[in-house]
């Protein structure tokens, strides 16, 4: 399959009953082995950093809602071209360069996890508010397996997320 220039590796697979999806696959040279990676040997994260970790993740675990991440570059392109439709002129934008900030990955998740509290407790006063609607958590429903969970669940060669 070709896509602009680049010729992709794909298959064809059933979706459902009656349809059919269209994937497009890795070749060999772009797949990196574990063992070809330089990752640190024996570095592990803290226990505290773990704590944080996975309360930042059930902190911002939600239901997925595709409304909530339109295709921005397509309604731009669309807009574009409705001003060349309508005979208007169109101008590139300055391309716009900022130096990429350095932080520290602790400070990040901790700003993180503060914000995320703050979120938390605005929810919780909102539900307060409307008392018949009472949220999974609130109800003591899990959506997903911890973090730890996932790691202790024996299965090899996956990942917890």
């Amino acid at each position: 399959m070709v896509l602009r220039t680049r010729e992709y590796l794909a298959c064809v697979r059933p979706f459902g009953r009656s349809a059919i999806a269209l994937s497009t696959m890795n070749r060999a040279d772009e797949i990196v082995d574990e063992d070809q990676l330089d990752l640190p040997s024996g570095a592990r994260p803290g226990e505290r950093e773990l704590r944080m970790a996975e309360q930042l993740v059930e902190s911002l675990t939600t239901d997925f809602d595709p409304a909530r991440y339109p295709d921005v570059r397509r309604e731009r392109i669309l807009a574009l071209v409705e001003q060349k439709a309508e005979g208007r002129r169109i101008e590139a934008p300055a391309e716009e360069r900022r130096p990429a900030e350095v932080v520290s990955l602790a400070d990040a998740l901790t700003a993180s996890l503060a914000a995320a509290r703050e979120r938390g407790a605005a929810g919780r006063k909102d539900e307060a508010a409307h008392g018949d609607r009472r949220s999974a958590r609130a109800a003591g429903e899990r959506r997903h397996r911890t973090a730890s969970a996932a790691r202790t669940s024996g299965r090899k060669g996956h990942r917890a997320r």
